[in-house]
């Protein structure tokens, strides 16, 4: 079963994750909070993002990577899942074959093949890179 987490979003000068015009970071959260709801995801299960901060920023894809923007959405979603007990992995883009970064506790716990690569704000994209760091 797939979701698309969707809507416009806006990353403020303060780097806070806003969704739609005027809306605010806590209508976001609760917005987000429903979907998850909706979703059906529970406790040990992985929700996978695959996003593009290019895009986000209204730009081409690949073109306009922002590792704030990455930054605000993933920390945003950890905040939501976290507490539920719900994975984040972040998918990369084609130059590192889609792979994902997740926790060492969840790629242990579920048997998954390491692999050596460090994804660039280019090369993997701002959502890996800033994952790299929050993982």
């Amino acid at each position: 079963m797939a979701f698309r987490l969707c809507g416009l979003l806006c990353i403020s000068k303060e780097r806070k994750l806003i969704h739609g015009s005027g809306a605010t970071e806590e209508g976001y959260k609760r917005n987000l909070g429903r979907c998850l709801g909706k979703s059906r995801l529970h406790q040990g299960q992985i929700l996978v993002l695959g996003m593009s901060s290019s895009e986000v920023a209204g730009g081409r894809i690949g073109k306009a990577s922002n590792i704030d923007i990455a930054e605000a959405i993933v920390q945003t979603l950890l905040d939501e899942l976290n507490p539920r007990g719900i994975y984040l992995a972040v998918q990369g883009c084609e130059h590192l074959n889609r792979a994902l970064v997740v926790e060492r506790e969840l790629a242990d716990k579920k048997e998954l093949e390491i692999v050596n690569v460090l994804p660039s704000l280019h090369a993997g994209g701002a959502g890996q890179l800033c994952s790299f760091q929050v993982f």
